[in-house]
């Protein structure tokens, strides 16, 4: 598997939750398009987990070294 720089993961991490976050909140409120909602948390949710979680063991490895 390719490391990416630190920088690199913090910087997608944070960018998922500033846009995954608020798309997920106002597509719950929003009747109208359930189906863009569903989409959208199938699509975001998995991919800010799997940052996070990468970002998280990245930052435990470099503390320890």
């Amino acid at each position: 598997m390719k490391k990416y720089p630190f920088w690199f993961l913090v910087l997608f991490s944070t960018l998922f939750l500033i846009v995954g976050v608020p798309s997920l909140v106002i597509g719950a409120f929003d009747t109208a398009n359930r189906e863009l909602f569903i989409v959208t948390a199938i699509l975001v949710v998995p991919q800010m987990i799997g940052l996070s979680v990468c970002t998280w063991t990245e930052w435990k490895e470099r503390k320890k070294v």
